[in-house]
This record gives C-alpha cells, structure tokens and sequence, in this order.
C-alpha cells in the first residue's frame, strides 16, 4: 500500500475518470474490493467486443471474453487512490 499524497484521488474521483477512460459504450458493474485492498469494477462493451478478438486477448495472456473489460483503483493507506487500471478482463495486479 502506498503512502497518503496530496495528488491522490478520492474514489468518487477516480471512478468518474475512469468512466471517462472507459470505452464509450462501457455498461460498468458495482465496484468491489479485492483481497488485496483496493477496489475492482468488471465492465462489458459492444465496441471492445467489435474491435479486440479473441486473438488480441491471447496474445495478452488473459482470459477474455472479447469486449470484457477490469477498472482497478489501488488505494493508499488513507483509501484515497493513487493508480488507475483500465485492462482486458483477466488482467490481474493484486
């Protein structure tokens, strides 16, 4: 876990720049918090489905499907957010 600064997010922060760096069709599940302490969204999109095969998830060594996608926000020892993930699902940093 990360030291608190004052260049970290809130989550309410993070999530709404993480939308932002969503594809634009993304529909995002309920945020969870993983084992390790910071926070997961799963999200699906018609346009990553449309433009990333399942050979493009192959070749990153993740388990897929096509057109699914993680957010993850690593927390700071404050809970603030000091990273944001946005990867293929099955994409794993905890």
């Amino acid at each position: 876990m990360s030291e608190p600064d004052d260049a970290n997010w809130t989550v309410e922060e993070a999530l709404k720049i993480a939308r932002k760096l969503a594809p634009a069709d993304a529909v995002l599940e309920t945020p969870q918090e993983t084992p390790g302490g910071n926070t997961i969204l799963f999200g699906t999109s018609a346009l990553l489905e449309a433009n990333a095969s399942w050979d493009v998830y192959g070749a990153a060594k993740v388990a897929g499907p096509p057109g699914e996608f993680e957010i993850r926000l690593s927390l700071d020892s404050a809970g603030e957010v000091y990273a944001i993930d946005v990867a293929l699902r099955g994409y794993t940093i905890d």
